[in-house]
């Protein structure tokens, strides 16, 4: 069971942000609403930043949610804490998160797991983390589902502003009997199919006007490219407008994500997104001594098993086969990207990842940081 003051922050909270939450979005929902009582594991897809708020304004049992908590402030810490979240590292495994879902099943409370593992940039649905099927045929309890859409145009992952739509949550949930006997793979398919949407391209979203101001500031941490020139890291964003700064080309962005008027053929800012992904693709296949990209005047921290080293100003280079590290004073430090891992983007702020045990955060100060985890995505699957 929840304790006692989760219960009651959770009724505050639904009694106050909640009732706020479902006026300013609108906010409706449809599907099975017949919730089982704890102990339950609670899925849902993941674009808004304020996703656990969302969906605790409309459900009837606190959730604790594991989410990562690394470079959040200590008040965002203390109020997760008082709604029951646990702490997981982002970008890979943690089996202290996985002891402290097993610990709060066994206690009867409620464990509520982003299915993706972070949320989406563009807008559709990712694969649900692998090992989350393996974990549930081992905890042996119903999973209760919530498909959101509308969530990401709400408030994009890269904007810096929220706007104004619709919100629709459906539920659905998986019994231990339906599951039980099913192959991993197929309960993966499974919940993928529950939560998979693609908001940007969704016919029903489309005929919902989603407003707002400044639609395009902070479209420089999805966009880098720049569909007219080809430049890179170019793109900005001021008002409604996504510019480039480099050829001078704008383009006027909206509320439900379409451009004016189109880039490369597209109407959208996905399919933009989608171009883009595409650029990337053909890149990495060039000469292996010209670097594929560069982000300039960052900020390098390098943390070890042997303490915090001093950080550094610099550039970051990336190479078919290799990252370049090449600081203002010092020397050039080469690492390959086949022994990269657990990157990922923390807050649109910086990009982290391991290399033999070694941690490094690069702060871009503005620019994009995403980029990086696409360009190594591909890289590390060829």
């Amino acid at each position: 069971m929840a304790t006692w003051y989760q219960h009651l922050v959770w009724l505050f909270l639904q009694g106050t942000y909640g009732k706020r939450l479902k006026r300013f979005y609108h906010i409706r929902v449809s599907g099975d609403l017949d919730e089982p009582g704890p102990p339950f594991i609670f899925l849902s897809n993941h674009a808004h930043k304020t996703d656990p708020f969302l969906l605790g304004a409309v459900i009837g049992y606190p959730v604790n949610y594991m989410a990562n908590v690394e470079a959040v402030s200590f008040m965002k810490r203390l109020g997760g804490a008082m709604v029951g979240v646990y702490a997981k590292k982002k970008g890979q495994n943690d089996l202290a998160a996985v002891r402290a879902t097993f610990d709060l099943i066994r206690h009867g409370h409620a464990v509520g797991i982003f299915a993706e593992g972070d949320r989406c940039w563009d807008g559709e649905t990712e694969p649900i983390v692998k090992a989350l099927p393996a974990l549930i045929q081992k905890l042996r309890v119903p999973v209760r589902l919530a498909r959101m859409k509308g969530n990401y145009l709400s408030w994009p992952r890269w904007a810096e502003f929220p706007r104004q739509g619709e919100i629709h949550i459906h539920f659905s949930t998986l019994r231990q009997a339906e599951y039980r006997s099913m192959a991993r793979e197929e309960l993966a398919a499974r919940i993928n199919t529950a939560l998979y949407r693609n908001e940007v391209k969704d016919p029903e979203l489309q005929c919902v006007s989603f407003q707002g101001t400044n639609l395009a500031e902070g479209v420089q941490y999805l966009i880098w490219i720049c569909p007219n020139c080809n430049s890179h890291d170019s793109i900005y964003g001021r008002g409604d407008r996504m510019v480039c700064n480099v050829c001078g080309c704008g383009w006027t962005l909206d509320g439900n994500l379409r451009i004016t008027p189109e880039a490369k053929g597209c109407v959208d800012l996905k399919g933009l997104f989608d171009w883009q992904n595409s650029e990337i693709a053909s890149m990495i296949k060039g000469p292996e001594d010209i670097p594929l990209t560069v982000s300039e005047d960052v900020y390098i921290r390098r943390s070890s098993f042997g303490g915090m080293e001093e950080g550094c100003t610099g550039s970051l280079l990336l190479f078919p086969r290799n990252i370049e590290i090449v600081p203002d004073k010092g020397d050039r430090l080469i690492l390959p990207v086949h022994e990269i891992t657990s990157y990922v983007d923390n807050f649109n702020r910086y990009f982290q990842f391991y290399h033999k045990g070694d941690r490094y955060r690069i702060r871009f100060m503005g620019k994009n940081a995403c980029k990086w985890i696409f360009f190594l995505r591909k890289l590390q699957n060829l």
